[in-house]
């Protein structure tokens, strides 16, 4: 009897620990690195107004973060491509009950407008094959969701 109880136990906690997602336990670096096609976008002009979901504007993007920091945008449409690098930066708040905060920075070179273009989303979750991050620019507001290519 022990001796099934205590395979039961195996069966049972190898069941759990296999049901776990190694994203769990990966760095948010690690979570972010792959490409990333936009399923959904949702702009707010300021707190007041209605949102407007701009998905249409984004569908034609590709975000690709490789291990190394290096970062592109592809247009899919005539497959231009715009690279750059990218870093995320932590940043914690409260004393009893911390708050972490993940911060995405990309920054590449726009060639059309012969300039560096530089964007910052907040990270609000990420896994296996979902990202949503928010942007903020004063009162605007834009909400990303990102899907896994």
């Amino acid at each position: 009897m022990k001796k099934v109880l205590f395979v039961s136990l195996v069966f049972v906690v190898s069941v759990l620990m296999g049901s776990c997602t190694k994203y769990s336990f990966m760095s948010m670096e690690e979570k972010v690195v792959g490409s990333w096609d936009f399923e959904e976008v949702i702009y707010r002009r300021n707190p007041f107004s209605s949102t407007k979901n701009i998905t249409s504007d984004y569908q034609n993007l590709v975000f690709t973060f490789s291990s190394t920091g290096d970062f592109s945008l592809m247009q899919k449409s005539d497959s231009s491509t715009y690279t750059g690098k990218w870093s995320i930066s932590t940043t914690t708040t409260g004393t009893e009950t911390p708050q972490t905060t993940y911060s995405l920075f990309i920054s590449y070179y726009n060639y059309n407008y012969s300039m560096v273009e530089q964007i910052v989303w907040e990270i609000n979750s990420i896994g296996a094959t979902r990202f949503d991050a928010t942007s903020s620019l004063e009162n605007e507001r834009w909400y990303f969701t990102l899907r896994r290519n």
